[in-house]
């Protein structure tokens, strides 16, 4: 527990993402390992193992990957998600402890909230305009010399 709560202490402090990836952890409550429980930058839990109860109640993340992630018992009550994925991810409902968001227990696509209206932009044209040479011909300046 003490690496994994200095890997999220390390994480928060450097603003950096949190990689978890394949983990298998034991019983935690995020409580226990940090007292700042908003992460700013992507966490990933992807394809890790939650062995006991696991607690994640309360905390605020901008992104949090927890596809094919497997739980045993967990607790998101009141965890602020803005994009998530718990894409074939295993919440056992008959072993969950609290309230899980009901965003997290379908298994849909990641989506990302719109960017202002930078969406609806239309971007330059990456050619120049001029018809190129087909594949296969050599240059002109190949051809007169």
């Amino acid at each position: 527990m003490e690496r994994l709560k200095h890997k999220v202490d390390r994480a928060i402090s450097n603003n950096e993402p949190l990689l978890c990836i394949g983990y298998q952890l034991p019983d935690f409550s995020l409580s226990d390992l940090i007292y700042n429980w908003e992460f700013t930058k992507p966490v990933y839990f992807s394809g890790s193992q939650f062995l006991g109860k696991t607690d994640f109640s309360g905390a605020k993340f901008k992104e949090a990957n927890f596809y094919q992630a497997k739980f045993q018992e967990a607790d998101f009550s009141g965890a602020n998600f803005l994009k998530a994925n718990f894409i074939e991810a295993n919440l056992q409902r008959d072993q969950t402890v609290g309230i899980v968001p009901p965003s997290i227990t379908y298994s849909l696509p990641l989506i990302d909230s719109a960017l202002s209206e930078t969406r609806n932009a239309t971007s330059s044209a990456t050619s120049s305009g001029r018809p190129g040479r087909p594949i296969g011909i050599p240059p002109r300046d190949f051809i007169n010399a």
